[in-house]
């Protein structure tokens, strides 16, 4: 098979996009973890329980949309 820029773009704008999401969302989490972590009021406590699990959960999500995203067959995708 060979690859020129339209197959390489087909695969690398979305999971590139992904990845950049997820970096973003990741580092936004934990500095909201890290912010709220020495109050004690009950906001506080809601995000520090919700922030921490979201950070790991949202960037895995956001691949599953992008591997659903490119042109790889139904088979290829499941686990």
């Amino acid at each position: 098979m060979t690859a020129d820029w339209n197959v390489i773009r087909e695969y690398a704008i979305p999971l590139g996009a992904s990845l950049l999401a997820g970096i973003v969302t990741w580092s936004l989490m934990l500095w909201l973890f890290r912010r709220m972590q020495g109050r004690d009021y009950r906001r506080a406590r809601i995000i520090r329980v919700i922030t921490l699990p979201a950070a790991f959960i949202l960037p895995l999500l956001f691949l599953g949309i992008a591997t659903e995203a490119t042109p790889l067959a139904g088979r290829a995708l499941v686990a």
